[in-house]
């Protein structure tokens, strides 16, 4: 059992819970001003085809850069996601480099169709699905200090991280594709690897229009607790030195804050969640993210569904276990990879039924 008698009950209102998270971890979002998009680019993929758009997420603010896959028929669930180095990484196809500043620096041409083997887009629309997808750093640098719409918040008095502003973009992304008949809206899933793990958490969590949230070595802030850390993966302090991705309240120490990660979670129920680890990435703490899926479990079970996470840590590279609350873990180290999209397209299949 997580320690801390003086947390909030995983089975208080949701929007208590995310009114809590607001203050003490992430920061608050603002409004959604309606977004305007322009279909810019187009191509042909394997299994379907592919369009870039400008998309302006408020009045005054650059264009952004997003890319959409979409299989032949329709329509189309779709996975959501943000990338870390610019949508032409994900394919060989002549999609335009964004502007923007991410992990790895400025989005550069050089890296066209670097990640393609790890989005696996050929596989995502051979299944019948869309992928949509923008490159984080083009809203929202991943870095402390320069201009971001997310700073811009809060120059208008809202405390907001940069995990808030990428989930905020997750949300956008949703607008452009509830509004696209080839999409079939009611089967929308948010998809993230590491910090863009925690991002697709904190998304699904505040919009229920994502019927699922997938979070890939997320980690502390992600599926990690902060109070319940397995030694030697992230603490809360050690992660603090991202200072930019959250609240400037939070600090180092866990027993200050009145909510966990199991609260993130169970803001998502009754929808299912799926996280996947690698076994050598310690630091996610893998353990620990099958606690907090168990801690989270009575939200869904106060909804009437018997979310049933696995009761330990599953056989490696065996795929997803659980029902509805599942966990995958594979061989490897700390990235988003073949192996894990397998586990994905298992959990939807199983859960969403396609």
């Amino acid at each position: 059992m997580l320690p801390g008698m003086d947390l909030l009950p995983v089975t208080a209102p949701r929007e208590q819970l995310l009114a809590a998270l607001a203050e003490h971890v992430y920061g608050e979002a603002p409004p959604a001003p309606p977004i305007t998009a322009e279909r810019t680019a187009t191509g042909t993929l394997k299994h379907g085809t592919w369009e870039c758009w400008c998309v302006r997420v408020c009045p005054g603010a650059e264009p952004l850069s997003v890319l959409l896959c979409l299989p032949r028929g329709g329509p189309a669930p779709c996975y959501v996601g943000l990338n870390f180095r610019g949508n032409h990484s994900l394919s060989r196809a002549d999609v335009p480099v964004p502007s923007g500043f991410g992990a790895n620096g400025p989005a550069a041409a050089h890296d066209r169709a670097r990640a393609s083997a790890d989005w696996c887009i050929d596989a995502i629309t051979r299944r019948g699905w869309a992928l949509c997808t923008a490159f984080y750093g083009e809203l929202e640098p991943d870095r402390a200090e320069g201009p971001s719409l997310s700073r811009t918040w809060r120059g208008q008095g809202l405390q907001s991280g940069s995990i808030t502003a990428w989930a905020w973009l997750l949300s956008r992304l949703a607008d452009l594709l509830v509004a696209d008949p080839r999409i079939d809206r009611r089967r929308l899933v948010a998809v993230g690897h590491s910090r863009l793990g925690k991002t697709a958490l904190l998304a699904t969590a505040r919009d229920q229009r994502f019927a699922m949230a997938v979070a890939n070595g997320s980690g502390c802030g992600g599926a990690g607790a902060f109070r319940d850390t397995t030694p030697g993966a992230e603490t809360l302090a050690q992660i603090l030195k991202f200072t930019h991705w959250f609240h400037p309240r939070l600090g180092p120490d866990p027993l200050a804050v009145p909510v966990d990660m199991q609260h993130l979670l169970a803001c998502i129920a009754p929808r299912p969640v799926l996280l996947t680890n690698a076994e050598d990435d310690d630091w996610a703490d893998q353990p620990g993210q099958l606690r907090t899926l168990h801690a989270a479990a009575p939200a869904w079970r106060a909804l009437g569904r018997e979310a049933a996470p696995p009761a330990s840590l599953p056989e490696l590279g065996a795929g997803p276990a659980g029902r509805i609350l599942r966990y995958a873990w594979r061989v490897g180290p700390h990235i988003m990879c073949p192996a894990d999209w397998a586990s994905v397209f298992a959990t939807t299949q199983a859960e969403l039924r396609v």
